[in-house]
């Protein structure tokens, strides 16, 4: 295994592998066991992503993967078998990825153990995959390019364990093989791959990941332009994706997916020679113990951000994860989150890793876990003993790179969080200042994670409304970071306080949380330059002391303002400074406002693929206030008095006074002093804030002038003299956003946009050339995920914007008629809606569009034109010509959404 290890380390590995890790190398023979003496079944199709496929269509929750039940998929909530074609074809994604690592598991065995029957699996999965490569379909791709899946990052996952095993084979005299499987299916895929760079996103990790790995089984050096490439790419994600603490910017979910990935890019870099910076490995090798600093008590990992909801950590991937980090440096931390996992404290059961694939964990009840649950990469890496090293359990702690404060009390099994930092890039959501709280097993305060994410659901997880997190004037948060203002620990008590400035324009937001022994205190301070509605939600699953009444919970109309998931509303009015109770069975609050505020109790969906939960919102409004609770988890009765300056808590017979001031909090038991915190200050923002509707957004190239006064008209049916009144563009290959075609490859599509000023008009002129247009009718429904299905078809995207509104729409022709049909983006605002008309012209067609526009005085906006492009038999759109250029852009997750930034200036003289 030349990618991977020397000859004599591999002989080393044997002797551990016949030893200590006989074991291991035993379970993963009986994993293959069944596999064996029968040809694998290599799939003809290419994967599917949609809507139904792998999830119950009763209770929405993901469908067993069984890697020997292509047709039939069972749900192991209710027990309903589910069959069809988006059924069988989500089951191909995983079975790909599962086949591959199967033939690097029997490779490996093949190479530590001598067993030719593995050898001869992995040879058999090999070829049939040379055989059947190129007869994918590399089109109808959601994420990048792609022939088994539809996603780039998904064949790069594939790819690298099929390099593996080829190189495994090889190193075991398997020539042809490894030869073939060169030519028909890494040299192809790599040049695929490389045509996608994802950023700083964890897909791009497994990108270069794998191009490392093809381009070293093709004979390439490190030296080589694309693996240098590749190493670039490894090393400006770990410098700018991963924390000085080694935690992955994306969330603890992703943290897991990506640390992985890099595992690979390392250990194949160092194999091939390569010298990483030592900044970048000391952030990786700190990336293995990162996420159990953020445990919750019942050993699962915060859902933060789009991570899935209550996943435990004690799986044989996280187990397997320690080991290796502790094979390269012994670490107390990884001691201590191993000695959870290979506890006695609850039963062995199935791990699930006979049907683990894509590197990452299912979701599955945890179970008692030994070395012989781990996987194949342990044969090769893990230390045949565990240093005897002391067992470090995390305390409070904050993460910086994260931005995530942690209170722990009892030992850990009290967690108070406040999340104030990283905003987490595109898996982030819009919640910062959000609060935590578990005791035990017990989640009082909890952040739900992401559900599916082609479920109409996810606008609701990826709302501020879904967070304990503060929103203003009903819309979820602008995405930032906030700011720690103050961060310490002293006599007995954490304190930790932050700020978010521009949640919403001219606003300014401290958190404060002081956690103390049975209790902790919550403190909500909001500065606004104007008056606004302060909004406050909390998902407390309890009682309230209130009799409420009926009434409507209204807010922002946004996909992701999360109001319309809400309903049976109910709520009282609050005078200033009146206290309100919670209460379940073990937690209770006690909440006050310094103003006036109403109390709401609503009902929305609860923890993914569950039953919708009931949770309570604060409401008022002003220029500034002041929301303070006190939450406990004390059996011990605990009542708290509020007033202007403080709070005083009596529990266990002593009274706790908190003065809290705008420069320092100070606790004092019984009046003698017990701890004293500075505080940041609450100032509202001087800067000037960009609307993300686009109105106001500034340009950065000179206007197009446009004079009152332009023949109207059909462009094309005015003489060359009249159409000089009006502004044109010529959209081509510069303006191309391709998916997996090139514009060449697509056939070279054009358009023509001509825009005019008349009166009290703006008139927009489009000449689409495509030789079969599409127009997907009204009533359609995509299948495939949430974006509209009309964007899947020919059509317009227009969009406008002026310093006081913008409006952005979709146009669609109707068949049989000159009608177009306008869809209005609620998120780009309130600009009054074009009219426009539609006629067939030779080679294509043409769209007459009239936007209200005052032109009774000299005005500067900025417009952008999208014309999407298909072609028969896609299933999605096949790119976008852009009026404002492309940039080597791709179309994929783009829907219906455009950058403000991007418009085009004109001015009317």
């Amino acid at each position: 295994m030349k990618l991977l290890l020397t000859d004599n380390q591999l002989e080393d590995r044997r002797t551990i592998v016949r030893g200590p890790l006989a074991p291991l190398a035993d379970s993963l023979s009986a994993d293959l066991k069944p596999l064996l003496g029968r040809a694998p079944y290599i799939p003809t199709q290419k994967a599917l992503l949609s809507k139904v496929g792998g999830r119950c269509e009763t209770d929405g929750t993901d469908l067993e993967f069984d890697p020997l039940s292509p047709h039939a998929h069972r749900c192991l909530q209710c027990g309903r078998t589910h069959t069809g074609e988006y059924h069988d074809r989500w089951w191909l994604y995983p079975y790909q990825l599962w086949l591959a690592e199967r033939a690097v598991h029997a490779a490996t065995l093949s190479t530590v153990c001598g067993d030719a029957r593995h050898a001869a699996f992995a040879r058999d999965v090999l070829t049939g995959y040379a055989d059947r490569y190129l007869d994918y379909p590399n089109r109808d791709n959601v994420l990048g390019p792609s022939r088994l899946f539809f996603s780039t990052y998904l064949e790069s996952l594939w790819l690298l364990h099929v390099c593996i095993a080829a190189d495994a084979l090889e190193g075991a005299g398997d020539q042809t093989t490894a030869d073939d499987v060169r030519e028909r299916i890494v040299r192809p895929a790599v040049e695929l791959i490389e045509e996608y760079d994802e950023g700083l996103s964890n897909r791009q990790v497994w990108n270069a990941a794998a191009i490392i790995a093809a381009r070293t089984l093709l004979g390439e050096s490190t030296r080589s332009s694309a693996v240098e490439r590749a190493f670039s790419s490894i090393e400006t994600i770990l410098m700018h994706a991963v924390g000085d603490d080694g935690s992955w910017y994306e969330g603890d979910n992703y943290h897991q997916f990506a640390h992985r990935g890099l595992w690979y890019a390392i250990a194949l870099g160092e194999r091939a020679g390569y010298q990483f910076d030592s900044a970048s490995l000391d952030r990786f090798e700190a990336g293995f113990a990162a996420p159990f600093r953020s445990a919750l008590p019942d050993f699962t990992y915060p859902a933060r951000k789009d991570s899935r909801y209550a996943a435990s950590l004690r799986q044989w991937r996280f187990a397997e994860s320690c080991e290796l980090g502790i094979a390269r440096r012994d670490d107390s931390l990884l001691s201590w989150a191993l000695s959870r996992m290979y506890a006695t404290d609850i039963a062995p059961g199935d791990t699930g890793r006979a049907r683990s694939s894509g590197e990452a964990e299912r979701h599955v009840p945890p179970v008692r876990l030994t070395c012989a649950d781990l996987g194949w990469r342990s044969l090769l890496f893990a230390k045949a003993a565990l240093p005897a090293i002391a067992a470090e359990a995390p305390t409070s702690l904050t993460i910086a790179s994260q931005g995530l404060t942690i209170h722990r009390r009892e030992h850990g099994a009290v967690y108070v969080a406040l999340d104030w930092g990283e905003s987490g890039g595109g898996h982030g959501h819009p919640d910062r200042l959000n609060l935590l709280f578990s005791h035990g097993a017990r989640r009082w305060l909890d952040d739900l994670g992401t559900g599916s994410y082609v479920d109409d659901s996810l606008h609701w997880y990826r709302s501020t409304l879904a967070h304990n997190a503060p929103l203003i004037d009903g819309r979820s948060q602008v995405r930032i970071n906030g700011e720690c203002v103050g961060d310490e620990r002293a006599d007995g008590f954490d304190f930790v306080s932050a700020r978010a400035d521009a949640l919403a324009p001219g606003v300014s937001v401290t958190r404060t949380i002081v956690t103390g022994d049975g209790y902790f205190v919550d403190e909500v301070r909001w500065t606004a330059d104007h008056s606004i509605r302060f909004e406050l939600p909390v998902h407390f699953h309890g009682a309230c002391d209130l009799e409420l009444a009926p009434q409507a919970l209204e807010g922002g109309t946004d996909l992701e303002d999360g109001f319309r998931f809400v309903h049976d509303s109910v709520a009282a009015k609050v005078g200033a400074g009146l206290p309100v109770h919670l209460r379940a069975d073990g937690a209770s609050a006690t909440l006050w406002c310094d103003q006036d505020v109403a109390l709401y109790r609503t009902t929305a969906p609860g923890q993914p693929a569950s039953a919708q939960r009931s949770f309570y919102l604060l409401r008022c409004t002003g220029t500034g206030g002041v929301i303070r609770s006190v939450w406990s988890w004390s059996p011990a009765p605990i009542a708290a008095e509020f007033r202007a300056d403080g709070i005083a808590v009596s529990l266990n017979g002593a009274v706790h006074d908190h003065a809290i001031s705008d420069s320092e909090w100070l606790v004092s038991i019984d009046r003698a002093d017990a701890a004293r915190f500075e505080r940041g200050s609450n100032e509202a923002p001087d800067a000037d804030y960009e609307d993300s509707t686009g109105a106001g957004a500034p340009f950065a190239s000179m206007p197009h002038e446009l004079r009152i006064g332009a023949q109207e008209g059909w462009f094309d049916d005015l003489s060359p003299s009249e159409q000089a009144s009006w502004a044109t563009f010529e959209l081509g290959a510069a303006h191309y956003r391709r998916s997996e075609e090139s514009w060449t490859d697509a056939g070279g599509p054009t358009a023509r946009v001509a825009v005019a000023a008349v009166e009290n008009e703006i008139i927009v002129d489009i000449l689409v050339l495509a030789e079969s247009p599409m127009f997907v009718p009204a009533d359609s429904v995509n299948p495939f995920d949430n974006e509209q299905p009309d964007i899947n078809g020919h059509g317009v995207q227009l969009y406008i914007a002026t310093d006081e509104a913008s409006g952005g729409w979709v146009l669609v022709p109707e068949l049989g008629s000159d009608a177009v049909r306008v869809r209005r983006l609620n998120e780009w605002g309130r600009f009054p809606s074009p009219t426009a008309t539609w006629r067939e012209v030779a080679g294509g067609f043409e769209v007459h569009v009239r936007l209200p526009f005052n032109t009774e005085e000299p005005a500067i906006f900025g417009l952008d034109l999208i014309a999407n492009d298909s072609a028969p038999g896609r299933e999605r759109r096949r790119g976008q010509l852009v009026m404002s250029g492309a940039d080597d852009d791709f179309v994929y997750l783009r829907g219906d959404r455009h950058d403000p930034g991007r418009l085009i200036p004109f001015a009317i003289e």
